[in-house]
């Protein structure tokens, strides 16, 4: 496994992780390249799995009931970026099912908004081949990881952007080139130049 754009997180100050959902190993692969940590949020369900439960919860994740109102969750997010912390979200909701991005889910907007800190657009790929969501054993097998941490997003570019909606095809972009770059770097053997990591497509 192999990462870009680490320095962007080297400082202090909450922000808003935002990546695509190749597999089981995206938290591995987000946390392992960074001197921070990083608290996720996951939902419910995959907390009763046997032995996946304490894995998330040794991972400081946090649950999100999908039938439940998201104001404890939203507030602990929060507190947690307040604290300096980063919190890490894959928005596409669910994990892909052939490794391309899929359409983002607009529930982390509010959190994005609230927090008035930086949103990082991240790509991963080569997590999808390592561990497919179609695999019965959560078992990786060998494989080559890249990892791109995207320039941060602004709040006030967040708040220019305009509604939800807007915001959502922001983020799109921002983490669709990012994918794209780590995409390239698996296949090419090429890191990413500053260009490439910068990229704000739009």
């Amino acid at each position: 496994m192999r990462a870009a754009g680490t320095e962007r997180l080297r400082g202090e100050g909450g922000g808003l992780l935002l990546a695509n959902h190749q597999s089981f190993l995206d938290p591995i692969v987000l946390g392992l390249p960074l001197e921070r940590s990083i608290t996720f949020l996951a939902r419910d369900s995959l907390f009763r799995l046997p032995g996946f439960g304490r894995y998330l919860r040794a991972m400081k994740t946090l649950p999100i009931a999908r039938d439940a109102p998201a104001t404890a969750v939203m507030r602990a997010a929060l507190a947690a970026i307040e604290r300096g912390e980063l919190v890490g979200l894959f928005p596409e909701g669910t994990r892909t099912a052939d490794g391309s991005l899929g359409p983002l889910k607009p529930g982390f907007v509010t959190l994005a908004r609230r927090s008035g800190r930086p949103v990082y657009p991240v790509g991963i790929a080569g997590a999808f081949e390592c561990l497919p969501r179609s695999r019965k054993l959560p078992i990786p097998g060998p494989g080559r990881v890249r990892v791109v941490f995207g320039a941060p997003i602004p709040p006030e570019r967040l708040n220019a952007a305009g509604g939800a909606a807007e915001i959502v095809v922001l983020v799109s972009e921002r983490i669709a080139a990012a994918h794209a770059a780590a995409v390239r770097w698996r296949e090419t053997g090429e890191e990413p130049s500053d260009v490439d990591a910068t990229a704000e497509p739009g």
